[in-house]
């Protein structure tokens, strides 16, 4: 059994691995292998991450108004590999500008290997507005264990990029749930208020046929 053989033998392992300690996992993680182990992992993140979803949407949202999940179970985990590849790209570059000289598929091993936190950031996003810094924070701060155990970025230019990139999402994916939630009320308001209109029109029909067959 080779090295890369006895590193990605368990995917749940390196899952555990990635969320207790991810500097000794990142500092063990091989450089180079191929794409096939790291790819496999990130899609089986990202549908343990969906089931979880969709067990955290069956207990808010009608078993009717998940088929649209059930398809995406499916889907995300072949659009997510296809778009890990320009996510790697954009991580390659930015640790290529502060001094990494890593190639673009240790880079990519680092990206698909912090999605093993993905299935409990997807439990976590159901805390509003905490969830999605919790989240963020914690992504970042894999990143950053990449940046200095495998990259040989020094802690401090790491901690402060990714850490601005880091609160640049924050603002951004918090600004989109405070529209989302706002929306959602809208909706929500509406919906009340033609059922409202409804009952009205009804009873005054109702009102108008008394009135006839006095």
């Amino acid at each position: 059994m080779t090295e890369e053989d006895r590193f990605t033998k368990s995917i749940f392992d390196n899952a555990l691995k990635v969320i207790r300690d991810p500097a000794a996992f990142f500092r063990q993680m091989p450089r180079e292998g191929g794409f096939g182990a790291p790819v496999i992992f990130l899609a089986a993140m990202v549908f343990l991450g969906l089931i979880v979803n969709l067990i955290g949407a069956a207990l808010i949202i009608r078993p009717h108004n998940l088929g649209g999940g059930l398809i995406m179970l499916i889907a995300a985990p072949v659009i997510m590999v296809l778009l890990s590849f320009v996510s790697a790209a954009v991580l390659f570059l930015i640790w290529r500008i502060i001094g990494s000289k890593q190639s673009y598929e240790t880079a990519y091993r680092c990206m698909a290997y912090s999605c093993g936190i993905l299935p409990v950031t997807s439990a976590i996003s159901f805390i509003p507005f905490a969830g999605v810094v919790l989240s963020t924070l914690w992504g970042a701060y894999l990143i950053i264990s990449a940046s200095i155990h495998v990259h040989g970025i020094k802690p401090a230019k790491a901690w402060a990029v990714w850490g601005i990139i880091a609160v640049i999402f924050i603002g951004i994916n918090l600004s989109a749930e405070m529209g989302s939630r706002y929306a959602a009320r809208n909706m929500v308001r509406q919906r009340l208020e033609m059922q409202k209109l409804q009952d009205n029109a009804v009873k005054e029909m109702q009102k108008a046929k008394k009135e006839m067959y006095k």
